[in-house]
């Protein structure tokens, strides 16, 4: 793992990171994914916080977090150890997951799983802007990335930002998911008339309606 003290000096030093410069993945694709932020935000790794700032000023609470401390209004947690997101609806993370490692990232995906709503991006390639170190330390191909986050999210829609390269996720939480699919489905065959669970098909002898007020036909 890359240490918080190299992180810092890019932010200081470089434009690593710099909304201004077209170097903040979260504010870049902010139009792709901004209809599908539910207040609260907390936006995981988060750096200088440009992302939260267009969120805010798109009238929308947000707060960030990372391990890097610039002295701005973040907070400053290590975002692959457990935290309490409660009170959180949205988790994103733009960027990052591809400068942890795979053991962090399980841990990152669990965090995010709290909340209601998730928007990620992840990235197959090499970080070539600022040698001599790779800051992606996982490299995985899209394929696998795409295979991770379906075990953890419902997969709402997907962006080909980079083709071969970097992909943008909007999802949901499974479990939210799933209550509301069941109670939709309670519902409805509650207004059809149908038992849950009941088994579908035609039948050979239906019953038919007989109304006993009916006057029998007379024998002749």
């Amino acid at each position: 793992m890359i240490d918080e003290k190299t992180y810092e000096n890019l932010y200081k030093t470089t434009s690593y990171g710099d909304a201004s410069k077209d170097r903040c993945p979260g504010a870049r694709f902010f139009p792709l994914y901004k209809h599908h932020l539910k207040p609260v935000v907390m936006d995981f790794g988060c750096g200088n916080g440009d992302t939260v700032h267009l969120i805010r000023e798109a009238g929308i609470p947000a707060d960030g977090i990372d391990w890097v401390n610039l002295n701005n209004d973040m907070m400053v947690r290590d975002i692959r150890k457990p935290l309490n997101l409660r009170g959180y609806n949205t988790a994103i993370c733009m960027g990052v997951l591809e400068h942890l490692e795979p053991e962090g990232i399980e841990k990152v995906l669990c965090n995010l799983a709290q909340c209601e709503r998730q928007v990620l991006t992840v990235h197959s390639g090499p970080a070539t802007s600022y040698p001599p170190s790779d800051l992606h330390l996982t490299q995985w191909s899209l394929a696998k990335w795409d295979r991770i986050i379906r075990v953890h999210f419902v997969v709402v829609r997907t962006v080909l930002l980079q083709v071969g390269m970097r992909k943008l996720y909007i999802l949901e939480n499974f479990p939210k998911v799933r209550n509301e699919t069941r109670n939709q489905t309670t519902k409805a065959a509650h207004v059809h008339g149908k038992r849950t669970g009941a088994r579908s098909g035609t039948k050979k002898n239906p019953r038919r309606h007989v109304n006993k007020n009916r006057p029998k036909p007379k024998k002749n």
